[in-house]
């Protein structure tokens, strides 16, 4: 049975998943329904499944849509969300994605948790429905209509996380998944498109993994042996820290660099750990700024058994970027009922926005092809925590790296 729930109502709903039980977020503070209160929106997520990283996605715009009901909603609207569970596998997502649409009539999807997007790109583009936010590092976001993503580009979280290469390090080392087409790309970046090399980095050895294998002994002892000084890994964050302890056993402790996919507290404690870097595409979740300490406390009230990390920003930041493209849609249409059409729209009056310093500088149009940006939020671990480079502020390349992006994405 599949995973469909009313967030935007004060209903909890428990659904059986295979052989595994899901809890179904109750909102609370009201909502409106089908007929004609509120405003529908749809989510999907890899909840379950052999790879559910991206769940926080989920967790972070539920926080969202309970904290703006609670304040009364987009100009007196309320959210209602509709929620599925993709399992991680494509055939499930599209089948969630067109339930959603089809029964609830939602206007948008938003922080969509998955890694296989573009099974859905079709649908997306054939309604003309705007999905905004989720994982953002699926390429999709950068080549296909419709698609928004409030970050970093996929391409420069990966050239500049998983494709790092700290001060006075060259030899660089990836392993990659083989159950994601996402971990594929990863590789195809870095090493088949030259933006290692372009960085002043040389690539000395690569491997693909299984995520099932019971160790990663083999790939760690290879990437020694071929210095390896540092080791980007293209898994999910279980599987990452798996891998860095089997080569902490092997006395192999290179530096390890990621994308947002792989960064939170957990990854972060081992001291093998030290040194890390990683490149995300919204704003740290352990900053100061009033905007995440926001994130922060209503995830503390609505999901306190959840660990906050960078899905959950992302998540939480696909909310407030649907909520201003709503209000826009609202101000646009003299608050008549919003659709779909109102609601890109909204979205192409979004201009060199960071949402209070959620993200980088992001202009949309309302086609929902956009220019890729290439700002990211860069941090770095120091005694078993992540800390903010640049001060928390959004770090722009330049130089060859630069070009090196440009080239791959024209």
């Amino acid at each position: 049975m599949t995973r469909i729930t009313r967030h935007g109502a004060v209903v909890t709903a428990w659904l059986a998943v295979g052989a595994l039980v899901l809890s179904a977020c109750s909102e609370t503070g009201g909502g409106g329904d089908d007929t004609g209160g509120g405003i529908n929106v749809g989510q999907v997520g890899a909840y379950t499944g052999q790879v559910p990283a991206l769940a926080g996605q989920g967790y972070g715009l539920e926080a969202w849509v309970k904290h703006t009901n609670e304040q009364g909603g987009i100009e007196g609207n309320k959210i209602n969300l509709y929620t599925g569970d993709s399992k991680g596998d494509p055939t499930t997502e599209v089948s969630q994605i067109t339930q959603i649409h089809s029964a609830h009539d939602v206007v948008a999807f938003a922080g969509m948790g998955t890694y296989n997007l573009s099974a859905a790109a079709s649908f997306f583009e054939s309604n003309q429905v705007p999905v905004i936010g989720g994982n953002t590092s699926d390429p999709v976001f950068e080549e296909k209509p419709y698609f928004y993503a409030p970050a970093t580009s996929f391409l420069a979280t990966t050239a500049f996380g998983q494709g790092a290469l700290p001060a006075g390090k060259t030899e660089f080392g990836l392993v990659y998944c083989k159950e994601s087409p996402g971990c594929a790309y990863v590789h195809d970046v870095l090493v088949s498109e030259g933006i290692v090399e372009a960085q002043g980095g040389e690539v000395v050895y690569t491997s693909e993994a299984s995520l099932s294998a019971p160790s990663f002994t083999a790939q760690c002892l290879a990437a020694k042996n071929a210095g390896v000084q540092v080791l980007s890994v293209a898994f999910d964050p279980t599987n990452m820290q798996r891998l860095a302890s089997d080569c902490d056993k092997q006395d192999y402790r290179p530096t390890y660099v990621m994308g947002a996919a792989l960064a939170s507290d957990e990854v972060a404690k081992p001291e093998h750990m030290d040194g890390a870097v990683a490149a995300i595409g919204t704003a740290p979740w352990f900053l100061d700024s009033e905007s995440v300490a926001t994130m922060r406390e209503a995830m503390a009230k609505y999901h306190s058994d959840k660990t906050i990390d960078a899905q959950v920003v992302s998540g939480w930041v696909a909310g407030v970027v649907l909520g201003q493209a709503i209000e826009n849609a609202l101000t646009e249409n003299g608050g008549e009922q919003i659709t779909s059409a109102d609601v890109l729209t909204g979205l192409g009056m979004i201009k060199d926005e960071t949402f209070d310093g959620l993200t980088p500088p992001i202009t949309f149009t309302s086609s929902g092809l956009q220019e890729p940006n290439y700002c990211y939020f860069g941090m770095t671990v120091a005694d078993g925590k992540w800390t903010a480079e640049n001060g928390g502020e959004p770090i722009c390349p330049t130089g060859s790296a630069l070009k090196a992006i440009e080239k791959v994405s024209s």
